[in-house]
């Protein structure tokens, strides 16, 4: 994941600051990823901010295992500026110190209740 660096958003509720883009492209326009803890370190916590399109909210989110099944871990997104959102996520320990994981978005466009995507982003964790 990419790291937290430069400012994000001026405006934003709190400073965070982000590093270097991290875009994935959907449907609806790019979304952009950033990590407090880039290595994605287990059984710690972990600040994990997202910016989404314009006019977009989220409508479901999630991570999954990959290399192995670790059950479902809900995400729940709290804004904090215009089309920024930021979570804090716990991930779990298990057998493999480079567990690959999958964290899942669903986003809709606020004024098209129809018009929705979902991303799948994969990233891995490290003990």
């Amino acid at each position: 994941m990419c790291a937290l660096a430069e400012p994000i958003d001026e405006n934003a509720a709190s400073a965070i600051a982000f590093a270097k883009p991290c875009s994935f492209s959907t449907a609806l326009g790019d979304i952009e990823l950033r990590s407090s803890e880039p290595s994605m370190p287990v059984e710690q916590p972990i600040a994990i901010h997202l910016r989404t399109p314009s006019e977009t909210y989220i409508l479901h989110s999630e991570i999954t295992g990959v290399s192995m099944y670790m059950g479902r871990i809900p995400v729940i997104w709290e804004p904090i500026g215009n089309d920024v959102w930021e979570t804090t996520i716990y991930l779990g320990a298990c057998t493999d110190p480079n567990m690959l994981w999958q964290l899942e978005v669903g986003i809709g466009k606020t004024n098209e209740p129809g018009n929705k995507t979902t991303v799948k982003i994969p990233f891995q964790s490290t003990w």
